[in-house]
């Protein structure tokens, strides 16, 4: 049977938990999506439904001509998302996702990604900055 939450593992064999390896963080944050699901994620409050993360994506692709998204629907933009993006971050332990709720959180164990993303969101061109200030104007 399936589990209700996927979320990936980072740990040695010992069961001790390994830091998250610099080539992995450029590696996710290299990626303009994964940053910008990241940074929903905590402008959100951690945790948002995939529905919502696709409605967000969506609009930014089309208020930025940016094309970062293979359809322009947000039924495909979710698909995408549960296919495609939500497990890359779950794999590096970044995200989990509870199946029954369909909502992506940013994970406990990824408080080391914190200081990374936040590095990042200060040298994000003004669209992004943009677009996270409207994602925690729309939360509030």
């Amino acid at each position: 049977m399936a589990s209700d939450n996927v979320a990936g593992e980072r740990s040695t064999g010992d069961g001790a938990d390994e830091e998250l390896p610099p080539g992995v963080v450029f590696d996710v944050l290299a990626d303009e999506r994964n940053r910008l699901v990241l940074h929903l994620l905590r402008a959100r409050g951690g945790t948002t439904a995939v529905d919502e993360l696709a409605a967000r994506l969506v609009e930014y692709d089309a208020e930025t001509g940016r094309n970062l998204l293979p359809t322009e629907s947000e039924r495909g933009v979710a698909s995408y998302l549960h296919l495609v993006v939500v497990p890359t971050l779950a794999e590096h332990g970044l995200v989990t996702y509870d199946r029954r709720d369909r909502a992506v959180t940013f994970a406990a164990g990824a408080e080391e990604l914190e200081a990374y993303l936040e590095f990042a969101r200060e040298r994000e061109p003004p669209r992004i900055a943009r677009f996270v200030a409207d994602a925690r104007r729309t939360e509030e």
